[in-house]
C-alpha cells in the first residue's frame, strides 16, 4: 500500500466553504491548529493557513483526482504522492534518536497523538506527525490520555532529501 499525499490550498475567500465539502465528502472537520484528523483512510493535517497536507492510505488509486473532482471549485490541490517520501519511526528510543535532529519537543505531554509540525531536521524541510501503533508500553511518563501503545512517528520529506535524511538517521 503506498501513502497518496496531496496539498490541499483554499482559494481567497473559500475556506469555510471548503471545510464544508470536506465535511460533507470525507466526514472530516478541517483542523485549523497543527495536527492530523481522520475519517477512514483519509486525512487531513494542516500546515499553514488554508493549507492541508491530505493523505489517503487505502489502495484505491486517483486521490488527487477524487480531491480535485470533490473539492477543485474551492482549493488548489497539487499531488505530492511521487514528490515526497514519507518514513516512518517507532521503537523504545524514538523519540530520543529523532529529537536529537529536530528543534521541536517530542515529550508526550509536548508532541500528542495527531499533532504535526511543519519543521526542519538538518536543514531538510519536512512534515512531522505522530500517531499510535498499539504495541503495549510499559513508559510510566506516557499521560493517561495517551494511552498505553508505543510512540509512532511519521516524517514527509521532498524526495530530493530523503536518501540524505536516511543517512542522517
Amino acid at each position: 500500500m503506498k501513502l497518496q499525499l496531496a496539498t490541499v490550498h483554499a482559494r481567497k475567500g473559500k475556506a469555510d466553504a471548503l471545510a464544508d465539502k470536506v465535511r460533507e465528502h470525507f466526514q472530516i472537520e478541517l483542523p485549523t491548529d497543527p495536527r492530523r484528523v481522520a475519517a477512514g483512510h483519509v486525512g487531513f493535517m494542516a500546515t499553514a493557513p488554508g493549507t492541508w497536507l491530505a493523505t489517503d492510505d487505502s489502495d484505491r488509486p486517483g486521490f488527487a483526482e477524487r480531491l480535485i473532482a470533490a473539492l477543485g471549485d474551492l482549493a488548489s490541490i497539487v499531488d505530492q504522492s511521487d514528490s515526497v517520501v514519507v518514513f516512518t519511526l517507532s521503537g523504545p528510543n524514538v523519540r530520543e534518536t529523532f529529537g536529537r535532529i529536530v528543534p521541536i519537543d517530542l515529550h508526550p505531554r509536548a508532541f500528542k497523538v495527531d499533532q504535526i509540525a511543519v519543521t526542519q531536521a538538518a536543514h531538510i524541510p519536512l512534515t512531522l506527525w505522530r500517531s499510535r501503533d498499539g504495541v503495549p508500553n510499559d513508559d510510566p511518563n506516557e499521560d493517561q490520555n495517551e494511552g498505553h501503545s508505543a510512540t509512532v512517528f511519521h516524517f514527509a520529506v521532498p524526495r530530493s532529501y530523503a536518501d540524505s535524511l536516511q543517512e542522517l538517521l
